[in-house]
C-alpha cells in the first residue's frame, strides 16, 4: 500500500503540495491534475487557476495581409475619326466669273463680262484699298457656253456674285482666300464698304469668264475679287474648261449619291 501512495503522489501534478484551490477537486488530490483539469470532470476543476497549464491556448489571430493594390490600367486611346466633308463642299478647281456677272464701265454703264472689250476702262480695286477704273489688258476667255459649278455668294444687302470655286476674293483685311474656303459670316469687300457674307449655295450654269486689269483687283456685281484663280491657265483655257467638267461631274455624282444615303 505504501508503494502505491508513493507511486500515485508522483503521478500527481507536482502543482498538488502549492495548489490553493480549495474546492472538491484539491480534496482528490490523489487524482492527477491532467484528469482533473479535463472538461468535464466531475468535480468541476477544469475552471480552477491550477488548470490553466493544460487549457488550449486561443487561437491567435492571424494578420490579415491588407488587399495588393492592383495597377489601373491606363485608358486606351480611342482613334479619333477623320472629319467627314460636308456634304456640300465642292472641289477645289476652276476658276472664273458666270458670263451673266457685270461691271461698271467709266461711262457709269454696267457690261456683261461676256461683252467687254480689251481696253475698255472698268472699275477696279487697288492693292491699297482704293478703288479706280483701269483698263482691260486681256480677255482669257473667248465667247463660250462651257459648263461649269458656280458658288454664289450673297451678302447682307443682297449683292450677289457667281465664281468658280478656285477663284480669289479678298477678305475684308485683304487676306486672299478661295471662294471654296468662304463660309457664312466672312466679311468681303464690295462698292458700297464692308459686307458679311450671308449665304453659299452653288449652282450648275454655262458660259466662263474673267477680265485682267492693271489693278489687282476688279469689281463684278458689285463684289470686290481677283481676275485670276488658283488653278487658273489663262494662256490656255482649254485646260481651264476641261477642268470645269471635270468639277462639275464630281459635283454632280457626290449630289446623286447623297441623294441615295438620304432614301
Amino acid at each position: 500500500m505504501k508503494v502505491f501512495a508513493l507511486l500515485s503522489l508522483l503521478i500527481a501534478s507536482p502543482n498538488v503540495a502549492d495548489a490553493t484551490c480549495n474546492g472538491q477537486c484539491y480534496a482528490a488530490y490523489s487524482t492527477p491534475w491532467m484528469i482533473k483539469c479535463a472538461p468535464g470532470y466531475g468535480h468541476g476543476c477544469d475552471t480552477c487557476p491550477e488548470c490553466d497549464q493544460f487549457r488550449t491556448p486561443a487561437p491567435t489571430a492571424q494578420p490579415v495581409p491588407a488587399p495588393t493594390a492592383q495597377p489601373v490600367p491606363a485608358p486606351t486611346a480611342q482613334p479619333v475619326p477623320a472629319p467627314t466633308a460636308s456634304p456640300t463642299a465642292l472641289p477645289a478647281t476652276g476658276a472664273c466669273f458666270h458670263s451673266n456677272g457685270t461691271v461698271l464701265l467709266q461711262s457709269g454703264a454696267y457690261k456683261p463680262l461676256s461683252e467687254l472689250i480689251i481696253g475698255e476702262f472698268i472699275k477696279t480695286y487697288d492693292a491699297e484699298g482704293k478703288f479706280s477704273f483701269s483698263p482691260i489688258k486681256t480677255l482669257p476667255h473667248a465667247n463660250n457656253d462651257e459648263p461649269a459649278a458656280f458658288l454664289t455668294l450673297k451678302t447682307e444687302t443682297g449683292k450677289e456674285v457667281d465664281m468658280t470655286s478656285d477663284h480669289y476674293i479678298p477678305n475684308c483685311d485683304l487676306t486672299v482666300v478661295t471662294v471654296g474656303e468662304l463660309v457664312v459670316g466672312d466679311c468681303l469687300l464690295t462698292a458700297d464698304g464692308k459686307e458679311t457674307l450671308m449665304e453659299i449655295s452653288w449652282t450648275e450654269k454655262y458660259g466662263v469668264y474673267t477680265a485682267v486689269t492693271e489693278n489687282k483687283f476688279i469689281v463684278v456685281d458689285n463684289v470686290v475679287a481677283s481676275s485670276f484663280s488658283k488653278d487658273s491657265h489663262p494662256e490656255e483655257p482649254e485646260l481651264d474648261y476641261e477642268k470645269y467638267r471635270m468639277e462639275l461631274e464630281r459635283i454632280k455624282l457626290q449630289k446623286r449619291l447623297l441623294g441615295r444615303k438620304s432614301n
